[in-house]
């Protein structure tokens, strides 16, 4: 398919030159160029490339995501693409060593980037699932003390690992919670170099008096 798409591209700019072509051939020489590209990096042997190529491909296909989500997603994408793909992922513990805690409480997916993250460095974002907003604010979704002191067990067990922490909720109970737990972690937080805690939730006069 590629020789009869080069053929094509030949044949057609031997026939006349690119300034001579009406709309409808361009518009067809395009879409066989595009579709020549498309075939052949379908057919680029990216599996002989070496693992330290592979990696830092991954950490772009990570890192380059539009929004965190999709960054989430594309590093759980290159496990599913084949045995040795997914080898690598794992291996490469600092392919899993962003983590946003914003998936449903028991934070399952979270939890799996923690663990792959292994021995390295750690950025980690703590706040309400989005479904909170979108259930107007359902106490089934919100990010209760109790969650929080849930998840802070979790991510202090490599409280020597956080480099970047950010923390936002709604209440202040949880807020409470996060910062008393900051204040005694199991081993000095020696790598920490940035950390941030917000309260995302509305003035309430009333709390106050």
């Amino acid at each position: 398919k590629i020789v009869a798409c080069r053929n094509y591209i030949r044949s057609t700019l031997s026939a006349v030159g690119p300034s001579d072509l009406d709309h409808e051939s361009k518009e067809m020489l395009i879409n066989t160029f595009v579709e020549r590209i498309r075939i052949h990096w379908r057919l680029f042997p990216i599996n002989r490339l070496p693992i330290e190529i592979l990696i830092h491909i991954f950490n772009h296909v990570s890192r380059s995501a539009i929004g965190s989500q999709e960054g989430v997603m594309n590093c759980m994408r290159l496990t599913w693409v084949c045995k040795r793909w997914r080898e690598i992922a794992l291996g490469h513990q600092s392919l899993w060593s962003t983590i946003w805690f914003n998936d449903r409480f028991p934070y399952q997916r979270s939890l799996l980037f923690l663990e792959r993250a292994g021995t390295s460095l750690i950025d980690i974002r703590i706040n309400e699932h989005s479904r909170f907003y979108q259930s107007n604010r359902s106490p089934d979704e919100e990010l209760t003390a109790d969650r929080m002191d849930w998840v802070m067990d979790k991510i202090l067990a490599k409280s020597d690992q956080i480099r970047r922490l950010f923390i936002l909720a709604e209440n202040w109970p949880s807020i409470l919670v996060a910062q008393t737990r900051l204040q005694s972690p199991p081993r000095p937080m020696i790598q920490l170099q940035h950390l941030e805690i917000h309260r995302t939730g509305t003035f309430n006069s009333n709390a106050v008096m």
